[in-house]
């Protein structure tokens, strides 16, 4: 029998399984002992690797699934159809739609371009218009289908909208204003008076009379935006950033220099004293009985019951003061968005609570997973966990400020260590249930990178550096990596403790004696913004970049640039191996995948709705976690091992 000779570059799995085929069916008889020796010599040689052990096993498709987490998140526009469903904006470019009064929401629409839905509003025929930083999407269908309408509107941010009782369309812009009097199909600027002016806001009065606040000032036209004309009596060197109008008439102003009002349809403006020390007014909204309620930058959510002669602040259970936009519905429920969600209140502002059921619209920065299988995530301000594989979430930072959580570890004793942007650690012996602020290493800006030795010594990178605690954090001292101030973004162990450091501008340094001296090993690293550093365990290193990954198989000494399947992936910001060696790397474009080690990558984003992976975090079973920029946390559907 003639045996096949090939290259070990060019032999395939096909090849394998069709000559064990040929063999089962041969008739052993005629073949001597040579022969058969030779062709299982075959079949051992090309399952072999030639370069190194043994590859990872066998690949599983990826297939991802949304977990129920966590929810919250940056909340940019909200608005209120006429049968009283709920549309909210988001920062990270998706738009969520509520059909039963904020108790559980579903996203409807992202917009892939990382474009932020600046504004909302509704016609009464139930048109909705999104305004964004890609232009103006117009829904017909209660936002199940989203279609571009910007014909003719030539600035493609729309910071706010607003639409008159004949159904006329009014877009404030960074350039001035764009008026559509068919539904969104064409649009024509009309703010001859202003042409220079970033608008902010828009109100309308039930004379069809218009009021547009700017970074110039104060604007009204009384002839549909034909024509306009400045109304500033009072409101002197004053940012308008929002409106409402009540039903007898009179206008409020809400600046960067306090709240103002006027009885007399803007011709003059008085001051209002709304006992806040922050001045910046972001939101106004006004209910049937005439209550006024003011969102103040940094201050939550201040109510007048007396036409805004005085104010009262009503936070309870506001756990986030961050407020931006504010809507009231028929029934007067208040729905209030934040940094870190939606709120409600329905006893016209005494009390709140969260409204954020489905509304998973959180930027997870970092994941966690403990020896339990407890999962820990860190967003923009807060931190989730969930004991039940992301079935669940619940926010545990009851001690740690309202910051962005950019690195979460856990010690071999359970212990969990938070960093913050601000430059401040935390640590939770209880899986997140109590915090206690520990030693800030130096005054920094933030904390980027944090690794732990196996012996419980802690290494923190920040943009001044790196630090080293030997004492669980409860004192430190700066590590010099043979220059000061590095921006230390990225740490990695090894099963011989030496430690690498991946920096901003400088490549890779390693220690080989806890941190005390470091050596450059930069050879073959053509990119030196190392993001990203993780170890298999064949002690292989792996550097994500900011333009794909490089491996080194000599401890550090060598690179070489591993971007097969790689081709502009750009930013490579976290690394996770499972148990059978493959590799996973979150990218601005996804996840990909390398069974292996790195010489050929596949994408892997079979329902990630959210390509834009900031963190991956793997348990002992291979369920792979990714944290996205803005739908939360995704778990592959099967293990992959």
């Amino acid at each position: 029998m003639p045996l096949l000779v090939s290259t070990l570059e060019n032999l395939k799995v096909d090849f394998i399984l069709n000559t064990l085929i040929l063999i089962l069916t041969y008739n052993f008889e005629v073949l001597n002992m040579r022969q058969i020796r030779l062709i299982f010599l075959t079949l051992a040689v090309i399952t072999c690797n030639s370069d190194g052990p043994s590859g990872p096993g066998e690949e599983k498709d990826i297939i991802w699934k949304e977990t129920n987490g966590p929810s919250g998140g940056p909340v940019s526009s909200l608005a209120i159809s006429s049968v009283g469903d709920l549309f909210a904006g988001t920062w990270r470019g998706s738009i969520f739609r509520s059909t039963d009064n904020g108790e559980s929401w579903t996203n409807v629409k992202t917009f892939m371009q990382n474009t932020l839905v600046f504004s909302l509003a509704i016609s009464r025929d139930g048109l909705i218009f999104a305004g964004t930083g890609g232009g103006l999407f117009r829904s017909t269908d209660n936002g199940e289908s989203w279609t571009e309408q910007n014909t003719g509107l030539a600035n493609t941010t729309v910071s706010t909208l607003a639409i008159s009782l004949n159904g006329d369309i009014f877009a404030g812009t960074h350039k001035g204003i764009y008026r559509s009097l068919d539904n969104g199909e064409s649009w024509t600027k009309v703010d001859v008076s202003f042409p220079h002016a970033s608008v902010k806001a828009i109100a309308i009065n039930s004379s069809g009379d218009i009021f547009a606040g700017s970074n110039n000032g104060l604007f009204r036209s009384t002839d549909n935006g034909n024509s306009w004309t400045e109304q500033i009596n009072g409101l002197t060197n004053s940012i308008v950033l929002s409106f409402a109008i009540n039903s007898s008439g009179d206008i409020f102003a809400g600046s960067n220099n306090g709240l103002f009002r006027s009885t007399d349809n803007g011709e003059i403006w008085t001051e209002l004293n709304i006992g806040s020390t922050n001045s910046s007014i972001i939101t106004l909204a006004i209910n049937s009985d005439g209550d006024i309620f003011a969102a103040i930058d940094f201050s939550g959510i201040f109510r007048s019951t007396d036409n805004g002669n005085s104010w009262t602040a009503v936070n309870t259970g506001l756990t986030n003061i961050y407020v931006g936009p504010l809507v009231i519905n028929s029934d007067g429920a208040i729905f209030g968005g934040t940094d870190g969600g939606i709120f409600s209140s329905v006893d016209n502002g005494d009390s709140w609570i969260e409204a954020n059921t489905g509304f998973t619209n959180t930027t997870v920065k970092t994941l966690a997973i403990n020896s339990s299988g407890d999962i820990f995530a860190g967003t923009s301000n807060t931190i989730f966990r969930s004991t039940n594989n992301g079935n669940s979430w619940t926010a545990v930072n009851t001690s740690p400020t309202h910051d962005s959580f950019g690195l979460l570890v856990i010690n071999s004793d359970g212990e969990l260590f938070a960093g913050t942007w601000r430059g401040d650690i935390f640590r939770s012996v209880d899986k997140g249930d109590s915090w206690i602020k520990v030693n800030t290493p130096y005054t920094i800006m933030d904390v980027l990178s944090i690794a732990i030795t196996t012996g419980g010594d802690i290494f923190v990178g920040s943009s001044l550096g790196l630090s080293r605690s030997i004492d669980n954090g409860e004192s430190w001292i700066k590590v010099d990596l043979n220059s000061p101030y590095i921006e230390v973004l990225s740490l990695a162990i090894n099963s011989d403790g030496d430690i690498f450091a991946g920096t901003d501008d400088s490549g890779v340094f390693r220690s080989t004696n806890n941190g005390d001296t470091w050596t450059d090993v930069n050879t073959g690293l053509t990119d030196i913004r190392v993001n990203s550093l993780i170890i298999n365990s064949n002690g292989d290193l792996f550097a994500g970049t900011d333009s794909g990954i490089f491996r080194s198989t000599d401890n550090g000494g060598s690179w070489t640039e591993m971007d097969k399947g790689l081709a502009d992936v750009g930013y490579v910001r976290s690394m996770v191996i499972n148990a059978e060696g493959d590799i996973f790397a979150a990218t601005d474009l996804g996840i990909f995948r390398s069974a292996n080690y790195g010489d050929s990558w596949t994408t892997v984003n079979a329902g990630l709705t959210d390509i834009r992976v900031n963190s991956l975090a793997i348990n002992s079973n291979g369920e792979i976690f990714a944290g996205t920029s803005g739908n939360g946390v995704f778990r592959n559907v099967e293990p992959t091992i």
